[in-house]
């Protein structure tokens, strides 16, 4: 007995249909995908938080020495004679390459090509542990005295560790979780907390915290 064969027309109606259900699933893979992302850079910064805690409990309750307050980026961890890859990353996380690193577009810039210290200078979150109350004047913010954030007595709710989120404002681009320095609105960061939460920050809910000529660096917004 002879199997009767598609015709062109069913064959035409089976590829339209297998193509209709690419374009509705395609869109909700990449969200999945970008959901997962968030969550695993999310868990990064938990544990980042979470060594950052535990150094300051072998520290007199004081979190990793960020150096010079006149020298350091929010995301430059090597500063003059203070490296926070030997006393913090490498004793308290050990595989400081994927730690210090979110996981999102900011990280298809991160390299040499960017500078030429980014792999041990520099990492794609932000450490927002200032010194002193001269850090934002130093710095031309118009915060003039941000909070003390360098100790585990500081306010909870204040932000201790978050994504790279900055504005270059020559270009208009951004750089953030979500984008890697093109001229595209970031979606937010995630950030953690002096007292361990986490969370993702909308845009909306992030203020500017340090302008410079060049650079205008971002962090949720609190009450100082």
């Amino acid at each position: 007995m002879r199997t009767k064969a598609f015709t062109l027309i069913e064959l035409l109606v089976v590829v339209s249909i297998i193509t209709l259900l690419i374009a509705i699933l395609l869109p909700a893979l990449s969200a999945a995908r970008e959901k997962a992302i968030v969550v695993t850079c999310l868990s990064r910064l938990r544990q980042v938080s979470t060594a950052s805690t535990m150094y300051a409990m072998d520290n007199k309750q004081t979190f990793p020495d960020r150096g010079s307050k006149y020298t350091y980026l929010p995301h430059r961890i090597v500063v003059g004679s203070i490296d926070l890859n030997k006393t913090f990353f490498l004793p308290y996380l050990q595989d400081r390459n994927r730690m210090a690193f979110c996981p999102g577009k900011v990280n298809e810039v991160r390299g040499p090509d960017v500078h030429v210290n980014y792999v041990k200078n520099y990492i794609t979150y932000q450490y927002f542990n200032n010194r002193s109350s001269s850090w934002a004047s130093a710095r031309n913010s118009w915060l003039a005295d941000p909070p003390d954030i360098t100790t585990v007595l500081a306010r909870g709710t204040l932000p201790l560790w978050g994504c790279l989120t900055v504005e270059k404002q020559l270009t208009g681009a951004w750089l953030s979780h979500d984008v890697p320095e093109v001229d595209i609105l970031p979606e937010g960061m995630n950030a953690t907390c002096v007292d361990g939460s986490a969370q993702w920050y909308p845009l909306p809910s992030l203020e500017s915290y340090w302008v410079t000529t060049i650079d205008n660096y971002y962090w949720p917004r609190s009450d100082y």
